[in-house]
């Protein structure tokens, strides 16, 4: 499964150089479209526009979000993954993985903006996988 994956492994040092690319590129105001897969999570296509750095609109699945959360941004994206790393410290603890599983986290970001474009997480002998991919992101 990794092996056709998209990216390299997720590491604190690529997750900081990109969240610094992104501080001085990104956009405070953009239309950010992606596709949410996964085993124990709210999947679908989700559209949010952020304005000035806040969330102004919000759909999955063509409903609209009432309270989007934060995570469907790309700041939110970026703590997600932070978050990612540390909870790939205790598999077992989190992911209900045996001493047998691995972990594989593979990541790869836009290389002038830096946001995430495409993040996997594939926890083997489990059911806690999950691919977030951004299909497209465009400035308001």
């Amino acid at each position: 499964m990794m092996s056709c994956a998209k990216g390299l492994p997720l590491t604190r040092a690529a997750l900081k150089e990109s969240q610094l690319r992104w501080a001085a590129n990104g956009l405070p105001s953009y239309r950010l479209e992606l596709e949410v897969a996964g085993d124990k999570i709210e999947t679908g296509d989700f559209v949010i526009e952020v304005r000035n750095n806040r969330i102004d609109f919000a759909t999955r699945n063509d409903q609209e979000l009432q309270e989007p959360d934060h995570f469907y941004t790309v700041d939110g994206l970026f703590k997600f993954l932070s978050n990612e790393l540390e909870l790939g410290q205790e598999p077992g603890r989190y992911f209900g993985a045996s001493p047998n599983s691995r972990i594989y986290m593979n990541v790869h970001f836009h290389k002038t903006l830096g946001y995430p474009i495409r993040y996997l997480r594939a926890v083997t002998e489990t059911k806690q996988n999950i691919t977030v991919t951004v299909t497209k992101l465009t400035k308001l």
